[in-house]
C-alpha cells in the first residue's frame, strides 16, 4: 500500500479513512537537517533511498491514529548511521520499570523483548528474577552483538521465525511500533507469539502528549518515525486484533526534557497571557534550575513523552 486511497479505512480501528493533513515533508530536506543538527553523516545508499521523496501525514478522524504516506521507513543503513552518532538506547526508560512491575504481577516466566537494542531491558528482567527466560529480538544487526556479548539470547532477521519457538508469557515492544511499516500486521504477529493469556506491553511516543508541540522534530518524522499513536488508537484498535486493554498510563515529564519541553509547553498552554508575561522565560529557567536542585526525576502531573499500554491476549 503506497497511498491513502489504497488504505480505504484506518488500519487500526477500521472506523474511518485516513484523511490527509497539511503536514508534509521532503525527505532530502530531512536528511540535510539530520546532518546539520546532529553529528550524523549518511552514506550514499541512504541518500539514494530517500532523495526527492515527499511524504504527507494522514490521520484517522475516529481513533486519531496517524501515518505518513507513502511509506518511508528507515533502512538498516539509515539506523546504522544514526546509532553510530546518537545516544540511542536509553538505560532508564520509565516504561521499563512499569513493565517489570507488570511482568511480576502477572507471573510471566518467559519474556520476549522485540527491539531489544543493546539488551538494557533484558538485563533488568534477569536482575529482577534470574529464573525468567528473557529473550531478545532485534531488527538491526549492529545492535545484536552488544546484547549477545552480555550473554543474552537474541534473534534477528524475520519475526516470523519466532513463531516456531514456542509461546511467551509477555512480549514487550518499547519505542518500536512507530517505526514499523505495517504496524497492524506486526501486532497480529505478536499475538501468535503469546501464550493463551499472555500479555503485550507497549511503550510508544504519545502523540497527544507534549510531543505534539514538536511535530517536525527529526525523531518524529520519516524515515525515523512513520506513525503516531495515542490512547484512543489503542482503545479502539487492540480489541479488533484480539487483545483486551488492561491499562494505559502516561509518563510524567522526565528531568532531561525539562529544558527543551517546558518553555514550549508553557508558551502553548492555557496559562493566562498576563501570568505568562509575569513568569517569562527567565523565570521559567530559574524554576527549572530549582527543580533540578531538588533532585526530582520527573514532574508529577505533567505529561511526558511516552504512553504505556498493557493488554492481554483474548481467546
Amino acid at each position: 500500500m503506497t497511498g491513502a486511497k489504497e488504505l480505504l479505512r484506518c488500519p487500526v480501528c477500521g472506523a474511518a479513512p485516513l484523511d490527509p493533513t497539511q503536514s508534509t515533508f521532503n525527505l532530502s530536506d530531512i536528511l540535510v537537517r539530520w546532518e546539520k543538527e546532529t553529528a550524523v553523516r549518511f552514506r550514499s545508499s541512504v541518500w539514494r533511498k530517500y532523495e526527492g521523496m515527499d511524504v504527507r501525514l494522514h490521520r484517522c478522524g475516529a481513533c486519531s491514529f496517524a501515518f505518513f504516506l507513502p511509506r518511508a521507513t528507515g533502512t538498516e543503513d539509515f539506523y546504522s548511521d544514526v546509532i553510530s552518532k546518537v545516544d540511542y538506547y536509553a538505560e532508564d526508560k520509565w516504561e521499563f520499570f512499569e513493565a517489570i512491575k507488570d511482568i511480576s504481577k502477572h507471573g510471566a516466566k518467559s519474556v520476549l523483548d522485540i527491539g531489544c537494542g543493546s539488551g538494557v531491558f533484558l538485563n533488568m528482567v534477569k536482575k529482577h528474577d534470574p529464573k525468567i527466560e528473557a529473550t531478545g529480538f532485534e531488527f538491526y544487526n549492529e545492535a545484536v552483538m552488544g546484547a549477545r556479548s552480555m550473554g543474552h539470547v537474541v534473534f534477528t532477521g524475520n519475526l516470523d521465525s519466532l513463531t516456531q519457538k514456542g509461546g511467551y508469557d509477555a512480549v514487550c515492544v518499547f519505542q518500536v511500533l512507530e517505526h514499523i511499516a505495517e504496524p497492524v500486521d506486526f501486532l497480529k504477529q505478536i499475538r501468535g507469539l503469546l501464550t493463551g493469556r499472555g500479555i503485550l506491553i507497549i511503550g510508544v511516543p504519545d502523540a497527544h502528549g507534549p510531543i505534539r508541540h514538536f511535530s517536525s522534530a527529526l525523531t518524529d518524522i520519516p524515515p525515523h518515525h512513520v506513525s503516531r499513536w495515542c490512547e484512543s488508537s489503542f482503545r479502539m484498535g487492540l480489541p479488533r486484533l484480539g487483545y483486551e486493554v488492561t491499562r494505559i498510563s502516561r509518563e510524567y515529564l522526565p528531568s532531561y526534557l525539562w529544558d527543551s519541553y517546558l518553555p514550549v509547553m508553557f508558551e502553548k498552554s492555557k496559562v493566562p497571557p498576563l501570568l505568562r508575561r509575569a513568569v517569562g522565560l527567565v523565570g521559567l529557567r530559574r524554576m527549572i534550575s530549582v527543580l533540578k536542585r531538588l533532585r526530582l526525576h520527573s514532574l508529577p502531573g505533567v505529561p511526558g513523552h511516552s504512553l504505556y499500554v498493557l493488554a492481554r491476549k483474548t481467546q
